[in-house]
């Protein structure tokens, strides 16, 4: 017994001296920035894992109102096709066109749900306005409390980092850092190349830094 809760109590030690070495790592590299700021906020991911995307889900739209807006990409609408689109039309021949019996439609109904269970949420995630109003200089976001609305002159910098799935697949954030440490989601995919363009051109538009932990 007391061997055993002297191997736990290792193995607690060695995991915590890994992590706080990481830590320190991490600290370390931040110089590169050349902002000490950078050292006092977060750098741990803030979307959740369940609703990363696979792949582009937005791209950034400059509009002659003088807003930056991200907006679905073909790649996000193809998707809303598969998953929504395409259930939907088959329900609709099912139980309208093809007049088959009830004992032949309901077999379906569980497995078409699926895909609205799947779809929809992340849609609604997906589709949530997210734009930079330059002539306000606000920067606005739809959230479950609302609108979010922060203005630019409190934003320091722009923040890339990257995290790792449980299947082994690299995930991109790009969040905006707050003067008050906060930060707010922007877009989240595994296209880190699209992120990082995004980034680096709304970056010099805003003129704030754009820091990149992915390379």
């Amino acid at each position: 017994m007391f061997k055993k809760l002297l191997y736990s109590l290792l193995k607690y030690l060695d995991k915590y001296t890994q992590e706080r070495r990481q830590h320190l790592e991490k600290l370390n590299d931040l110089d590169r920035f050349n902002d000490n700021f950078a050292k006092s906020v977060s750098w741990d991911p803030i979307v959740k894992s369940r609703i990363r995307s696979a792949f582009c889900t937005k791209r950034m739209v400059k509009s002659k109102k003088n807003r930056i807006s991200f907006k679905p990409s073909i790649q996000f609408l193809f998707f809303i096709l598969v998953f929504i689109g395409v259930p939907s039309l088959t329900l609709v021949k099912v139980f309208v066109i093809a007049g088959y019996s009830m004992n032949e439609k309901w077999p379906l109904i569980p497995f078409m749900s699926v895909f609205f269970l799947i779809g929809i949420p992340y849609c609604l995630w997906e589709l949530k306005p997210i734009y930079f109003d330059l002539n306000k200089r606000e920067f606005i976001k739809k959230s479950s409390h609302g609108y979010e609305k922060i203005s630019i002159d409190h934003i320091h910098a722009l923040q890339m980092i990257k995290d790792r799935s449980h299947l082994d697949e690299n995930y991109y954030e790009l969040n905006v850092v707050l003067k008050n440490h906060d930060r707010l989601n922007i877009i989240c995919h595994s296209n880190g190349k699209s992120i990082r363009k995004q980034a680096k051109e709304l970056s010099e538009i805003l003129s704030i830094p754009f820091w990149d932990m992915t390379t």
